[in-house]
């Protein structure tokens, strides 16, 4: 599995989680769906952890997806230094 598909799969389970919001999981679909976008992976690096902030820092959002936003935004600091040391 490469990295996208991993990141995909991690924005899936929230995604899928009907105790988030239904705006809330709007908008990490639509992080998924930029994702099918984008090819450049530092500039979608970049564009997921502007955005998932963005939605980390919600009040409506529960502590449990909040944890797992901070998760995904770990793994894609990994891919950052991994691209980074390219």
């Amino acid at each position: 599995m490469n990295e996208k598909e991993v990141l995909r799969q991690m924005l899936s389970s929230l995604i899928e989680d009907g105790a988030i919001p239904k705006n809330i999981r709007t908008r990490i679909e639509e992080v998924s769906e930029k994702m099918k976008e984008q090819e450049d992976m530092p500039t979608l690096l970049s564009m997921m952890t502007y955005s998932l902030e963005d939605i980390v820092n919600d009040v409506n959002l529960p502590m449990h997806a909040r944890t797992n936003i901070w998760n995904i935004l770990s793994e894609i600091e990994m891919l950052k230094e991994k691209h980074r040391k390219k």
